[in-house]
């Protein structure tokens, strides 16, 4: 076992790419306010070419499933962000109710399909994206979270972001960054309940993995920045937020 994660260490590393790959959810990904066609990834000043898997209304889950699929192609970036965040409560808030059992066994045989065959999962998720443009809404949310539900979802984010890290090191990437996107409440100085959850999870990863860096974007905001018009709503950044945001992330990276 150690030597055959050996030869595929030493395969991955002959064909590693001179990229960056970013994951994340609508936050990073192109669309919304002002800048519709753009990303703060697009304004990342960096030499590295930046390759953006980052869609709507995903978590850490379909990203880790997205990592396991590009790295099949046995060529690897120099660095990696992970940029998960604000979709991570939906990990609890789409729990089935374990008293509902047919629709508990149903999506017990979806979970476990999903978990086993990328083609699937992506075929799932898709097929709810079309049922949410006529406004038909597939999933089951709980409406009201809990503390325990926040737990639930910091575990399942500790999980994922574990494994993609691990994935990381197997495949020799050079870099892995965890992102926390500064959100419109954070420039009045407030945080949501998740946040500390969320930071918790993020400590426990960096004690254990050295290569981690973490880059809390909102401890970068300076007065003037917290007095600007950044968002077009309470979590999507206007084009002068993408470029605040490029522009705290491009320092670390330069640094580093």
């Amino acid at each position: 076992n150690t030597n055959f994660k050996k030869n595929q260490l030493d395969l991955l590393n002959n064909n590693k790419k001179n990229e960056i790959w970013i994951f994340g959810g609508s936050t990073s990904n192109k669309g919304f306010c002002d800048s519709k066609d753009i990303s703060w990834v697009d304004l990342l000043d960096s030499n590295l070419k930046k390759k953006n898997f980052s869609k709507n209304g995903i978590n850490s889950t379909f990203s880790l499933s997205i990592l396991k699929h590009e790295l099949k192609s046995k060529e690897s970036p120099e660095t990696i962000i992970w940029a998960n965040k604000v979709n991570e409560i939906l990990h609890a808030k789409r729990n089935y109710n374990l008293n509902d059992r047919t629709i508990y066994n149903l999506n017990s045989i979806k979970k476990t399909l999903k978990n086993h065959s990328i083609t699937f999962y992506f075929f799932d998720e898709f097929l709810i994206r079309v049922f949410d443009k006529f406004g038909i809404n597939l999933r089951y949310e709980k409406k009201l979270l809990k503390d325990s539900d926040l737990i639930i979802s910091s575990n399942e984010y500790f999980k994922n972001t574990k494994e993609a890290i691990l994935l990381s090191d197997l495949s020799g990437v050079k870099n892995f960054y965890i992102v926390s996107l500064f959100n419109k409440s954070n420039l009045r100085g407030n945080e949501n309940e998740f946040y500390k959850y969320y930071r918790d999870k993020v400590e426990e990863l960096m004690k254990k993995f050295n290569k981690i860096k973490f880059i809390d974007t909102k401890k970068d905001l300076n007065i003037r920045n917290k007095e600007l018009d950044l968002f077009c709503d309470s979590m999507h950044q206007n084009y002068s937020g993408k470029l605040v945001t490029a522009k705290i992330i491009s320092n670390y990276l330069n640094e580093n």
